[in-house]
């Protein structure tokens, strides 16, 4: 009897790791906020079960793909990192807000020594250490210097055999212009190509005001974020953020924006 109710047990539990695995994931909408419940802006928040990532904007608000169990791992810069796992709570409000904690950076510990001044004038000075240093004959001290040095030594153009290399004819230097006329033009250097720096998702909000998404794209305020990460996934997409390709980058966008709604419907 003790080995069929624990056969049981695990065959219930295995299917319902099963059922959870084949929940579908859905939109979940979330803000992220500090000690003073503003919303803190440029938090990376990681799904670490599937792999991607988004950003908050300016009031702290992101949306991603998600479902129950899948664990989020929110990092900034100033605030300490945070991990959280899914529940089913976190799906049945209309924004899941997620606290932030100040990183706080401890000073280092600092040693009083014996020698630290007292305020009085007269200890302090009798406590403070004097080094003599010897005197210096600086006539000897430049006479030391310059001896038999040709490369320092200061030329002096009043005396014989004083000659100014500067308007002497520079042979190099004719040299190198007639090898240059007789070998042809040097090779243009390949033109480099200005890719930004930071992610495809911030570097696109920093290019264009909200109102392109909002009236041009066609989409919600808290999709933004969740379109521009649909879009990064797109080969070769990082070389549109050369400003000479906006035009491409404009035209793509509309591509992607009427792609992610078509793929948001089935």
């Amino acid at each position: 009897m003790k080995k069929n109710n624990l056969l049981y047990f695990f065959l219930l539990l295995t299917m319902n790791f099963v059922f959870a695995q084949q929940i579908p994931r859905e939109i979940l909408n979330g803000q992220i906020v500090g000690d003073s419940l503003a919303g803190i802006p440029n938090v990376n928040i990681t799904n670490i079960s599937t792999k991607k990532y988004v950003i908050s904007d300016n009031q702290g608000y992101f949306t991603l793909y998600a479902r129950e169990k899948d664990t989020l791992v929110f990092s900034n810069m100033a605030f300490e990192s945070k991990r959280i796992v899914l529940t089913k709570a976190n799906f049945n409000v209309h924004v899941m807000r997620v606290k932030l904690q100040s990183f706080i950076n401890p000073l280092d510990e600092v040693v009083i020594s014996p020698y630290a001044l007292t305020g009085n004038l007269q200890t302090d000075d009798k406590n403070i250490k004097v080094i003599t240093l010897e005197p210096v004959d600086v006539k000897l001290a430049l006479a030391t210097k310059f001896e038999d040095d040709t490369e320092s030594s200061p030329a002096n153009k009043l005396m014989p055999g004083y000659v100014d290399t500067r308007y002497m004819f520079d042979f190099i230097a004719v040299g190198k212009l007639l090898f240059g006329a007789a070998s042809g033009p040097e090779p243009r250097a390949k033109e480099i190509v200005y890719v930004s720096k930071k992610i495809f998702a911030e570097a696109v909000r920093e290019r264009f005001p909200e109102s392109f998404f909002i009236n041009t794209l066609q989409l919600e305020p808290d999709e933004i974020g969740l379109f521009l990460n649909y879009c990064e996934n797109t080969p070769n997409i990082r070389v549109l953020l050369d400003p000479k390709k906006e035009f491409a980058l404009i035209d793509l966008l509309i591509q992607k924006s009427k792609e992610y709604k078509l793929a948001k419907k089935d």
